[in-house]
């Protein structure tokens, strides 16, 4: 039995202003009030002054940060999968550098993204090559003693069309690369699964050895629906919760009480959740801040999991 630990995911609630740091240094600041977290999820920070008092605030709080490196490494164009040396070269040292810059912020978790999906005859070399990017990365990465990294399986034929999706396929590449790489771990996220059309729970099972936290974010699967895809959709409101999505706080709870089953993997102090939602310039951030605080809370409930409020 492991107990699970609610995490805000700050890069999507307050994703329009991202690009200020020193205006989401504030909004870190404010969310210390909220006693209900215990982590928090991040996009990199360039300006050092403001990582470094990030990392003070995270070791004031006894947060657990995520720092998600995937934007950073798509904005600047790299690949980690590329099958020309020279480019993956430079996506490697750019990584090395973007690790090295999130452990000045005090993270525990660096998220890693695959690599673009470039048809079944190209995917086992996609992947011999990845593996290779990804052992040069932990290689760097064990020089900080608290800090390791994770991979988050998108999927590879809906929306995101990435290298590695299905979880079954997942497992037993990761099972190699954890054998070498002890520190590195899987994110679950329920959306990039229900897009497989892969049990939830099924899936949970199959990646729990390795799982280091998990998303909860709600998505449309029907193709045939407008808002088909992963687009990091709200979650419903009390009283009924209802969305055009999948999503409800009993299938978040089943999520949770399965997770929390499972002893916490060798190699992770605690394990976290956010609820993945996204917000759009207009938005009251704030209130979608609410949002996923309520449906997550409600969620902890029917999974019968304690957490302040």
């Amino acid at each position: 039995m492991q107990k699970i630990y609610p995490s805000l995911h700050m890069l999507e609630i307050f994703m329009p202003v991202v690009k200020n740091e020193e205006f989401f240094f504030h909004l870190i600041e404010q969310v210390q009030a909220i006693p209900f977290y215990k982590g928090i999820e991040l996009g990199l920070f360039c300006d050092s002054g403001i990582r470094e008092k990030i990392h003070k605030l995270v070791e004031r709080n006894s947060y657990q940060l995520t720092v998600w490196l995937s934007p950073s490494i798509a904005e600047h164009g790299f690949n980690l999968a590329s099958f020309d040396p020279v480019i993956r070269e430079k996506a490697v040292a750019y990584t090395k550098d973007c690790i090295s810059m999130a452990a000045e912020m005090g993270v525990t978790h660096c998220g890693l993204p695959s690599g673009p999906y470039t048809g079944a005859e190209s995917l086992e070399e996609s992947k011999r090559v990845l593996f290779d990017s990804y052992v040069q990365l932990y290689e760097h990465t064990v020089q900080y003693n608290d800090v390791d990294l994770t991979l988050e399986p998108l999927d590879r034929y809906v929306h995101k069309k990435q290298i590695l999706g299905p979880m079954t396929e997942v497992v037993a590449w990761f099972a190699s690369l954890h054998k070498m790489c002890p520190k590195f771990f899987i994110h679950w996220d329920s959306a990039h699964e229900q897009l497989g059309n892969i049990n939830l729970i099924e899936s949970l099972e199959l990646a729990s050895s390795y799982i280091a936290q998990i998303h909860i974010c709600n998505c449309i699967n029907n193709p045939q629906h407008p808002c088909f895809g992963d687009w990091h959709m709200d979650v419903g409101r009390s009283p009924d919760f209802s969305t055009w999505g999948y999503l409800t706080p009993d299938v978040a709870a089943d999520i949770l009480k399965n997770l929390s089953a499972k002893d916490t993997i060798k190699g992770i102090k605690r394990t976290f959740c956010a609820v993945e939602v996204r917000s759009h310039m207009g938005d009251d951030m704030w209130e979608k801040e609410k949002l996923v605080r309520s449906f997550l809370q409600e969620s902890f409930r029917r999974a019968k999991i304690d957490f302040d409020r």
